[in-house]
């Protein structure tokens, strides 16, 4: 039987229009919860060199995000305490009921992922918008604890200036029987980075 999930690029333009609305339908759910993101979100998903990779159950979109092209120093056992960490950004989904449920596979993924690249952790950073009020901030970090995310310290957006992003993290960590559930179509190896252009999410 073939898994009922799916985690792929998205690899031409039509895929990367559809991740764009869903991000937008994502952004006007919060906005009607008074957590308002710029619009600008949406331009990472437009961008061809970002790694965009989206979830996807019977070939409907769930959720994206882009995953960082170079391993990430994060918190580990190395020299420094650093370690190699998958950086995930611009994480969205659907914004239906099993929300929740969609948000939870990804994160099993992206640990399961991370662990077979030899990367230690997990990391996703969470920009302004979701973080202020410090009540939103709080809302977040208490969702996330419940998908077995941890508070990973927070720096300045490199996007924006004078704002704070929020960086959640995992260990890296292999599933054996998660392929049943997620085909992963995702290369280990990912692709270098194009020099990038237009708008900065």
């Amino acid at each position: 039987m073939a898994a009922p999930f799916q985690v792929r690029p998205l690899a031409t333009g039509a895929e990367r229009a559809e991740a764009c609305a869903l991000v937008q339908d994502r952004i006007q759910d919060l906005a009607a919860r008074g957590i308002h993101l710029p619009a600008a979100h949406t331009y990472a998903f437009r961008d061809p060199s970002a790694s965009a990779i989206g979830l996807y159950e019977d070939d409907r979109l769930r959720a994206c995000l882009i995953l960082n092209q170079q391993p990430t120093p994060g918190p580990g056992p190395g020299p420094g305490g650093t370690a190699p960490c998958l950086e995930i950004t611009h994480l969205y989904t659907d914004p239906q009921p099993d929300s929740e449920h969609w948000g939870r596979l990804v994160s099993l993924w992206a640990a399961d992922y991370a662990a077979r690249r030899h990367d230690h952790t997990v990391r996703i950073t969470a920009t302004a918008g979701l973080l202020d009020p410090p009540e939103h901030t709080e809302r977040l970090l208490t969702h996330a604890l419940t998908l077995g995310w941890h508070p990973g310290g927070t720096s300045l957006n490199p996007h924006a200036q004078h704002q704070r992003a929020l960086h959640l993290t995992r260990p890296a960590q292999p599933r054996a029987g998660l392929s049943a559930y997620i085909r992963c179509r995702v290369p280990l190896a990912l692709p270098p980075a194009a020099p990038r252009t237009g708008h900065a999410p």
